[in-house]
């Protein structure tokens, strides 16, 4: 080999060389770029799976309130998580887990509560008693409850003040009626002087209860104040539950629970 050969290989061997000294650093590179990026992502996880429950818990939350009425009825059929899903329109991510308690009622409240939680990669010990609704998570699960206790105990509120409410416009009507008929508390202000014929003002002689926004206009309220939580009507009555026999005479207002609680309260006349 001449010289000029033996240059040309030199040359050539040289540059295979830079080649995969480059090829080696291009690879170093490459699998430091793999392990940051994947160990960034490790660490992003706990954040990335704390989000998804917590946006998952509110939107089975938001459905639970939508369906407030129906979820908890009597006849209701029994809740499933595919139902939980779909109504919250969820996918399962993240190795999600559900769990859904029996009715549960205490008082005259009844509802389910709904755990989520994200397990441990392996050997999760998280427990859930249908029984009572009560979750207990493995320590290193992510977890959240739905507490349909919580949502209906605040529908219960809502109603309780929506009845007062009510018999408040009762006991204001009962006393503009009662100076209307001269002071005379002997008279039922409560119902019509003739219950065949109704006058404007008057309210109809109710002996059994009968939706309240029937008589909205009298009293000057709007349909859709007269309902409850649950957007049932509230019930009214001049003879059920009320006094119509003698002063003081008085107004009974009902609500009833999707699942047949009752809540009444009573309009009284005054005698002063």
């Amino acid at each position: 080999m001449n010289r000029f050969g033996r240059a040309r290989h030199q040359q050539g061997q040289a540059t295979v060389w830079i080649l995969a000294t480059l090829a080696l650093a291009v690879m170093a590179f490459l699998s430091g770029e793999v392990d940051r990026i994947v160990d960034a992502k490790r660490q992003a996880r706990p954040a990335l799976q704390a989000k998804y429950l917590q946006d998952s818990g509110t939107a089975i939350a938001d459905w639970y309130q939508r369906d407030i009425a129906t979820l908890d009825a009597d006849g209701a059929p029994t809740l499933t998580e595919a139902d939980v899903l779909a109504g919250a329109g969820l996918t399962p991510r993240h190795g999600l887990r559900l769990a859904i308690s029996q009715p549960i009622t205490q008082g005259n409240l009844r509802w389910h509560s709904i755990a989520l939680w994200i397990p441990p990669e392996a050997n999760d010990a998280t427990t859930f008693d249908a029984a009572t609704g009560r979750l207990t998570p493995d320590p290193r699960a992510l977890s959240y409850v739905v507490s349909g206790q919580a949502l209906q105990q605040a529908a219960w509120q809502r109603t309780t003040e929506a009845v007062a409410n009510l018999v408040s416009a009762l006991n204001a009507y009962a006393q503009q009626r009662g100076r209307a008929l001269g002071g005379d508390v002997t008279r039922n202000p409560f119902r019509a002087l003739d219950c065949s014929q109704v006058e404007a003002g008057e309210l109809p002689c109710l002996n059994d209860y009968v939706p309240a926004p029937t008589i909205a206009a009298t009293l000057g309220l709007n349909p859709g104040q007269l309902v409850d939580a649950w957007n049932r009507p509230l019930l009214v009555s001049g003879g059920t539950d009320a006094n119509k026999t003698a002063a003081p005479y008085s107004m009974a207002v009902k609500a009833t629970t999707p699942w047949g609680a009752s809540l009444v309260s009573v309009a009284l006349q005054s005698l002063h």
